[in-house]
């Protein structure tokens, strides 16, 4: 369900992307926020859907859209920080794999890096949107989970490289 043509320019040029990304945020808040631990957040956390899938679909849709929400998700103040901390992934990377080829031991065994390797973002502050769009990710509901993965995953251009750095998961 694609939008109709030329809807996607009139929603940039009328700052309709603007409007969006403050829905989301609104209801990240009510549901991450202001009604978390509680029975009923669970209960009413599907209200966030329509606006996971209209954003994904509207992403996918037009590349300026993608580029203002990518913006608003992984917030251009923060960015510089993230590629320095890509930087540091990549060279502990190169380290750790000349540490484990030089690092054979006896029985043939590699020793490496223990720990949860993928698991964590390299980047999301506690409390940004990214923050609190990872958190959906392991959400309870279901349809939450998947439409929230869906529209990372549309915003990290379907990389897995860049998903997996951005959001953990990998």
């Amino acid at each position: 369900m694609d939008p109709p043509p030329g809807f996607s320019q009139f929603l940039v040029l009328n700052h309709g992307i603007t409007q969006l990304t403050q829905i989301l945020w609104i209801q990240l808040n009510e549901i991450l926020v202001e009604r978390a631990g509680m029975v009923q957040s669970e209960q009413s956390s599907t209200s966030i859907l329509p606006i996971l899938i209209v954003l994904n679909i509207l992403s996918q849709a037009d590349p300026m859209i993608k580029k203002k929400v990518k913006e608003y998700v992984f917030s251009p103040e923060e960015e510089d920080m993230f590629m320095e901390k890509v930087q540091e992934f990549r060279n502990d990377l190169v380290v750790a794999k000349d540490n484990t080829a030089s690092a054979v031991n006896s029985s043939g065994a590699a020793a490496g890096k223990k720990g949860s390797k993928n698991m964590h973002p390299l980047n999301a502050p506690e409390g940004s949107t990214r923050w609190k769009l990872i958190k959906l990710m392991t959400y309870t509901e279901s349809n939450v989970k998947r439409c929230t993965g869906e529209l990372l995953w549309t915003l990290c251009d379907s990389n897995s490289n860049e998903f997996v750095l951005r959001c953990g998961f990998g």
